[in-house]
């Protein structure tokens, strides 16, 4: 069902023969990450980091691009190794890195609290 769900929520998304409904998308997405389905994890990872359809949350985009990361997702593996190949790093004390290959839209990101 997983998987239905993550094709239905790029149809909405997308707004193939459909109109384009990204609260809806992301609720099906969501549906998907629940049951562990990485491309849905993955792709509520882009969402919130780049604000694209929700708020911008770059902390909770990191959990689901992790969470892609170890349901065996090589892409989101990728984003986040590339994160400490720049030498950059997740520190929450401090503040939050997401840095990513140019293939998605996400950029790299430094944040520091004020």
């Amino acid at each position: 069902m997983a998987e239905a769900q993550v094709e239905l929520g790029a149809i909405y998304g997308k707004g193939l023969g459909v109109a384009a409904d990204r609260r809806r998308s992301i609720e099906l997405y969501k549906l998907a990450a629940v049951q562990n389905d990485a491309h849905a994890n993955f792709n509520l990872g882009i969402i919130y980091i780049n604000g694209d359809g929700a708020e911008r949350d770059i902390e909770i985009g990191v959990r689901y691009m992790s969470k892609a990361a170890r349901l065996g997702m090589g892409e989101a593996d990728e984003i986040l190794t590339t994160a400490s190949e720049v030498t950059l790093e997740y520190v929450a004390s401090i503040g939050q890195v997401v840095a990513v290959t140019t293939r998605t839209k996400i950029e790299i990101y430094l944040f520091y609290p004020a």
